[in-house]
């Protein structure tokens, strides 16, 4: 049986003090009891987030809290239709925890494998980036020496192509790759400017076209390579590289050019020449009548050519 407070009015109560509470040790006993299992479910409450990355232990700790609380303990007993009390919370806690104690232990080895298995990828990721370091640096050296041995052996151009070559292994970044190629274009340039001076037309040939594979608007690359050419009998090769040199403004390109492809006369046809410097279509009698007469029947007609 359940009491219900208030179902008779109080004047028609037989005995009014009868079914008071009594307050003393009792009330204070259970006042003890909230305050302890409010304690406890801050407690379950504070370790259920702790445990957060494992599902089943938050979901313990997380019920034991919740049934500590005045809240949840009333919610239960309404749920359940039973008197929550402390022995039998006391008994639920023993219970929960006799299942939380081994899966704390087998989550908290979990966890420490994965700390270690983390520890050794952050080790493993420092290592990857100091050893990825290194070989930049080592590149870095590297391109550094070639260059600078090209650099220092632009008088001998054989082997200052042969460091530059070594240097082509290690061009990375678009300012290296521009520095390279200005350190190729002066070896290329000195090497065919030697060859040039000492009449090796056919080695300053192949420099000259590495030049123009280079910048296709250099006339004097045209130019220079043209008069190679020239000297080695390519008279053809040398008219269209000296096209190239006058259409792109070279002036020196247009007497070489005139050398080179010369301008030549020859008879185009013949025509009937009249003494006063006219002529005539006519080919018989009466040709020229009217101008003084024919002084040349078969006077050459010459026109302009080249060549090339």
């Amino acid at each position: 049986m359940k009491y219900l407070p208030k179902l008779i009015p109080e004047k028609s109560k037989a005995l009014p003090d009868y079914f008071k509470p009594k307050q003393g040790k009792g009330k204070i006993k259970q006042e003890k009891h909230k305050l302890a299992f409010s304690i406890a479910g801050a407690l379950f409450l504070v370790l259920a987030f702790y445990f957060i990355r494992h599902p089943m232990l938050f979901i313990l700790l997380g019920f034991l809290s919740f049934i500590s609380f005045p809240y949840g303990k009333k919610w239960m007993e309404r749920k359940l239709i039973f008197k929550l009390t402390p022995s039998i919370l006391m008994g639920t806690y023993v219970a929960f925890i006799a299942l939380l104690i081994p899966l704390t232990i087998h989550y908290k080895a979990v966890d420490k494998e994965t700390d270690r298995i983390a520890r050794i990828k952050v080790q493993q990721e420092q290592q990857a980036r100091e050893l990825a370091t290194k070989k930049e640096q080592l590149r870095k050296d590297s391109l550094n020496i070639f260059i600078q041995a090209a650099e220092s052996a632009q008088n001998d151009t054989e082997a200052a192509k042969l460091q530059l070559r070594k240097a082509s292994r290690f061009l990375l970044t678009d300012s290296e790759n521009v520095r390279y190629a200005n350190l190729e274009r002066r070896v290329i340039n000195t090497a065919a400017s030697r060859y040039f001076k000492a009449k090796q037309y056919k080695k300053a040939l192949n420099e000259y076209a590495t030049l123009i594979s280079f910048d296709k608007a250099n006339p004097e690359a045209y130019y220079q390579r043209a008069y190679c050419y020239y000297k080695l009998g390519k008279v053809r090769e040398a008219v269209a590289d000296l096209n190239h040199s006058k259409d792109l403004g070279y002036e020196s390109a247009s007497t070489l050019y005139n050398k080179v492809n010369p301008l030549k006369r020859r008879i185009s046809y013949y025509v009937t020449r009249c003494c006063d410097g006219s002529t005539s279509s006519a080919k018989g009698r009466g040709a020229c009548s009217w101008h003084g007469g024919v002084c040349n029947w078969n006077d050459p007609v010459y026109e302009e050519y080249r060549k090339y």
